[in-house]
């Protein structure tokens, strides 16, 4: 999971990006337990602990900014990870015909 540029914008000081790391690395070890319990929602994490849940970042954040102001909270999407699939296929190959120009 990758740190975005407007997260890292509201981290205000040296210290919350610290913490905001230390709360991504918390999460990315304990998302399989992470999986069970909130999967396709919404988590706020400070300290190592999910202070708070929703269906959307919208209705999170704004919960999230009303106790906490404008500190920089991890809000991940709990999901599994989507893997790219790389299917190969066979070059189509062109007949005489087919390469013929009127």
């Amino acid at each position: 999971m990758e740190i975005t540029n407007r997260q890292l914008d509201q981290a205000n000081t040296n210290e919350d990006l610290e913490q905001f790391r230390a709360d991504l690395a918390w999460y990315q070890q304990n998302k399989p337990e992470m999986l069970k319990l909130y999967k396709g929602k919404r988590i706020a994490i400070l300290k190592g602990n999910v202070i708070d849940c929703a269906d959307t970042l919208p209705v999170l954040a704004k919960r999230i900014r009303a106790k906490y102001g404008r500190k920089a909270i991890f809000m991940p999407l709990v999901i599994e990870e989507r893997r790219a699939v790389r299917i190969p296929s066979r070059p189509k190959r062109i007949s005489n015909d087919d390469a013929t120009v009127s």
